[in-house]
C-alpha cells in the first residue's frame, strides 16, 4: 500500500512539474501578445490623429468650395465621395475593433489563430492608408484648382507687375492654332500637349504698345517643373509667332530653384498671398 502513495505521489509531481512548465509556457505568450496588442494600439492611435486631421481639412475645403462658380459642381460630388469614404473609414474600423476583440478574446486557442488575425488586420491598415493617401490628391487637386482660378482673375496685375498692361488672354484653341500654322516636325508630342495646356498665356502691351506675349505656370508649391514648363512655352511661343514672349510662375510659396532664375531675369515670380487663397 505504501508503494501504491507513493507510485501516485510521484506521478502527481510529474503531473504538477507538467503543469508548472505549461503555465510558463502560457505567460511568455501572452506576454508576447500583450506586447504586439500594444504596438497595434499605437498604431491605430496614429491613424485616428491622421484621420481627424484629414477631416478637418475636408470640412475647410467643403466651405471654401461652395464659393466656387462653374467648379463647385464637380467638386461637390467629389466631397460627397470623400465624406462617403470617411463614413465607410468609420464603419471598418468599428469592425475592426469587433473583430480584434473577438481576436483577442480567442489568444488561447493558439498563437496560430492569433497570426491570421494579424493578416487580416494588416490588410485592412493597407487598405484605409490607400483611402487616405486618395484623400490627400484630392486635397492637393482642390488646392492646384484654386490657384489656377486666381491666376485667371489676376492675368492683368501679373502683366503689370512685368512692366505691361493686358491686352487679351489666350485659350486653349488659340495655342493649338499656333502650333497647327507651323512645323512641328522637331518637338515632342508630349511637349506639345503641355503647351496646350498652359496655365495661362496672356498678350499685353508695353509703353509703345508693342505687342509681347506672357507665359505663367502656376502651382501652390511653384518647382522646377513648372519654372520649365513657363520657360519652355515662352520660347515656342516667340517661335511661333515671332513676337517677344516672357516667362512667370504664380503661387503662394516656391522651392530654392526658382530664384535664380527670377534674380538673372530670365523669370518673373508672382506671389499669391495665402489669404486669397483661403478666401477663394
Amino acid at each position: 500500500m505504501v508503494a501504491d502513495l507513493a507510485q501516485r505521489l510521484s506521478q502527481l509531481e510529474r503531473v504538477v512539474a507538467d503543469l508548472a512548465q505549461r503555465l510558463s509556457q502560457l505567460e511568455q505568450v501572452v506576454a508576447d501578445l500583450a506586447q504586439r496588442l500594444s504596438q497595434l494600439e499605437r498604431v491605430v492611435a496614429d491613424l485616428a490623429q491622421r484621420l481627424s486631421q484629414l477631416e478637418q481639412v475636408v470640412a475647410d475645403l467643403a466651405q471654401r468650395l461652395s464659393q466656387l462658380e462653374q467648379v463647385v459642381a464637380d467638386l461637390a460630388e467629389r466631397l460627397s465621395q470623400l465624406e462617403q469614404v470617411v463614413a465607410e473609414l468609420i464603419v471598418e474600423f468599428r469592425e475592426f475593433a469587433r473583430a480584434t476583440n473577438e481576436r483577442l478574446a480567442a489568444l488561447e486557442q493558439g498563437q496560430q489563430e492569433f497570426l491570421e488575425g494579424q493578416l487580416l488586420l494588416r490588410a485592412d491598415l493597407d487598405r484605409t492608408n490607400a483611402r487616405l493617401d486618395r484623400l490627400q490628391d484630392d486635397v492637393g487637386w482642390i488646392k492646384g484648382r484654386i490657384i489656377y482660378d486666381i491666376v485667371q482673375k489676376d492675368a492683368g496685375m501679373i502683366a503689370r507687375e512685368m512692366g505691361f498692361e493686358l491686352v487679351d488672354t489666350l485659350v486653349r484653341a488659340d495655342l493649338m492654332e499656333m502650333t497647327r500654322s507651323n512645323d512641328t516636325s522637331d518637338l515632342a508630342r508630349g511637349d506639345l500637349l503641355s503647351f496646350h495646356r498652359a496655365d495661362l498665356v496672356m498678350r499685353a502691351a508695353d509703353a509703345d504698345d508693342r505687342i509681347h506675349y506672357i507665359a505663367v505656370e502656376a502651382s501652390f508649391t511653384v518647382n522646377g517643373r513648372d519654372t520649365r514648363r513657363a520657360l519652355r512655352n515662352a520660347e515656342y511661343i516667340a517661335r511661333f509667332t515671332g513676337m517677344p514672349a516672357w516667362s512667370a510662375v504664380a503661387g503662394v510659396r516656391s522651392d530654392y530653384d526658382v530664384h535664380p532664375l527670377v534674380e538673372v531675369g530670365r523669370l518673373h515670380w508672382y506671389e499669391i498671398p495665402s489669404e486669397d487663397v483661403e478666401a477663394e
